[in-house]
């Protein structure tokens, strides 16, 4: 395709404009401008203007508020699995299950999700998605009574539902709204939200539910959430836009040109006969997974070692979130300066397995808190990965569609979340925590030689690369 040299301006409210020098406003077959509202439209690079918006940031904001709003039900029921279970004469497995019913029903569903958001695209899927989270939340308030724990899991299924439309968003709205140079950092901070979210989750339940009163402590949290869903639902509905009127790179106008001309099975096929995506999808699926682990056995792991600790817990799951905030928004910069995604990984990889070790050492001292720091320390570096694999999948797979590669990295995390997590939860209950902390620190190993195994070949660097050469030459 032709390339040539642009100018930049900025408009009277500051938006950062790119225009072709020697071209000229892209007009219809009738000589009319083009109000590029489907700028996959445009004929050639050299008619289409490349604009960076301000109003990119409120609609990643919105997003990572909603993503909060989900992921923190993903996790207030198991962080006190030992004071509702008994509330609702159930066993800890079947608290469990509220965690684990997010990662169920996302590995039947995320392949048909991942079509809908390439054929109905960005706003479609996020309202449809925060309207359920929202109906999940409000069913929720009616299932306090100590009978309804069956009503609990109806309407904790209905929010796992919503998720499918969550996970795989960021690196998608990340290249649709930004510009190159912000790609990785926004997509770290569109999987902040969901960190951000899980943090709360780990903290606020243990406060609000007491073991002398769960009832209550469950009807006023309950309230509040749907309260919370319901609010971004409305906002969602009323700004969230589909995409800018134009692209903000040369890269995401080909993109865009590219899928639309693409069969979505034609898509899955070239991924998985593609090794080097085969290998991130096994690994990051065994690092995420372990995480997810983790994150839900992690108030019984620790009351097997200190007794009555749901809130020390807690503070553990807290500082291993917010940590990865973190984590996730300094890895996000590191890759938008120097572009080293394997590196970066590799890392990001060996650190956790570390983290890992030392958490599972620390658990036999005497004294409780030398977890709250490693705690912190596996936090930074685990849930840091979690956006790093969606950016180095988007360049090991562009111009593929973003949010397939998220999808499928995703339907990865689930498939070895469940497994981990039922493993984990039976060696527990059987042998202590010993060896299941042991089985999961030999599976993070394979998975580091795994991802040691794959290439450094980034296709959207390189083509971002040629645009600028075209530009330099031009």
């Amino acid at each position: 395709m032709e390339t040539t040299k642009y100018t930049i301006s900025l408009d009277d409210n500051l938006n950062e404009t790119k225009v072709p020098i020697s071209g000229s406003n892209s007009k219809n077959s009738n000589g009319q401008l083009n109000d590029n509202k489907t700028y996959d439209t445009l004929e050639t690079k050299a008619t289409a203007v490349y604009q960076v918006y301000k109003k990119r940031f409120i609609i990643l904001l919105l997003f990572s508020l909603f993503s909060l709003s989900n992921s923190f039900q993903w996790i207030e029921y198991s962080i006190v699995a030992t004071i509702i279970a008994p509330y609702y004469n159930v066993s800890n497995k079947y608290i469990n299950y509220t965690s684990l019913i997010y990662m169920i029903l996302y590995i039947p569903g995320i392949l048909p999700a991942t079509w809908v958001l390439s054929k109905k695209g960005l706003r479609f899927c996020v309202c449809l998605a925060a309207l359920g989270n929202c109906l999940g939340a409000f069913i929720k308030c009616f299932s306090t009574n100590p009978d309804h724990f069956w009503l609990l899991m109806i309407g904790q299924s209905v929010v796992a539902v919503s998720q499918l439309f969550i996970l795989n968003i960021p690196p998608n709205l990340s290249a649709v709204w930004f510009p190159q140079s912000e790609v990785s950092s926004a997509t770290a901070f569109g999987v902040f939200g969901n960190q951000i979210g899980i943090a709360i989750g780990f903290v606020l339940p243990p406060y609000m539910i007491s073991a002398a009163d769960p009832g209550a402590g469950l009807s006023r949290l309950s309230w509040i959430v749907f309260g919370v869903t319901f609010t971004i639902f409305i906002a969602i509905l009323l700004i969230f836009d589909e995409k800018p009127n134009n692209p903000p790179s040369a890269a995401q106008f080909e993109s865009a040109e590219y899928n639309s001309k693409t069969n979505y099975l034609d898509v899955l096929k070239i991924f998985f006969f593609d090794i080097d995506f085969v290998f991130l999808f096994i690994s990051y699926g065994i690092n995420v997974g372990v995480f997810y682990a983790v994150s839900t056995l992690l108030e019984q792991i620790v009351n097997l070692h200190f007794v009555n600790s749901s809130k020390e817990a807690g503070s553990m799951g807290l500082l291993l979130t917010l940590a990865g905030t973190v984590g996730s928004v300094i890895s996000g910069i590191i890759l938008d300066k120097t572009h080293l995604f394997k590196l970066t990984t590799l890392v990001l990889y060996l650190i956790s397995l570390i983290g890992l070790v030392l958490f599972t050492l620390c658990l036999f001292l005497p004294t409780i808190w030398p977890l709250y720091f490693i705690s912190a320390f596996l936090g930074f570096f685990m849930t840091g990965y979690l956006p790093i694999g969606f950016e180095f999948a988007a360049e090991l797979t562009y111009p593929q569609h973003e949010g397939t590669t998220a999808g499928l990295l995703n339907m990865s995390c689930q498939i070895f979340g469940i497994s981990f997590t039922l493993i984990s939860s039976e060696l527990i209950s059987k042998y202590g925590d010993l060896y299941s902390n042991l089985l999961l620190c030999i599976c993070l190993a394979i998975g580091l030689l795994m991802t040691a195994r794959i290439s450094n070949q980034l296709k959207r660097q390189n083509a971002f690369a040629a645009v600028s050469t075209g530009e330099s030459n031009t």
